[in-house]
């Protein structure tokens, strides 16, 4: 065996060790930071899925108050805040750490229906936490309906 060949098979130089660990370093930092993307999104998404249950379940109280009293003093026109804790079934007016808003606000819908008419608007608030701890930009969810009543 010549003296080239045997230097060939030795194996690989710290030259081309470097750039292989260089490139996998390169390639776990990627999957980190997907990995970091795809917790964010998840916890985004829970916390959006609780404000879309907090608005729904405010309309569905509505709208069987609306069926059974009309006139309750409940469906009178305003505006109505609440903070809701995620975990409990209850919202109540006394705003408390970790609580979404919600603002349900009922109009006069005279002018967007031919007979008597309500203008219900449902916006929960809420402050998604990032996957590094930090809170980001509020967000909401809205829901409008139109409340009429049976003749």
């Amino acid at each position: 065996m010549s003296t080239r060949a045997l230097a060939a098979s030795r194996g690989f130089t710290i030259l081309e060790i470097l750039v292989a660990l260089t490139l996998i370093t390169i390639g776990l930092l990627a999957t980190v930071t997907a990995f970091q993307h795809g917790l964010s999104g998840i916890d985004a998404g829970g916390d959006e899925s609780v404000a879309t249950f907090l608005v729904e379940h405010k309309l569905e109280e509505l709208k069987n108050l609306a069926l059974l009293d009309w006139a309750s003093p409940a469906l009178g026109m305003g505006t109505h805040t609440e903070y809701c804790r995620p975990a409990e079934s209850a919202c109540s007016t006394t705003r408390t750490a970790g609580s979404l808003r919600r603002i349900t606000t009922i109009a006069d819908g005279e002018n967007a229906c031919p007979r008597p008419c309500k203008v219900v608007t449902v916006s929960v608030f809420y402050r998604p936490v990032t996957a590094t701890g930090q809170l980001d930009q509020e967000r909401r969810v809205d829901a409008h309906t139109v409340f009429v009543p049976r003749r």
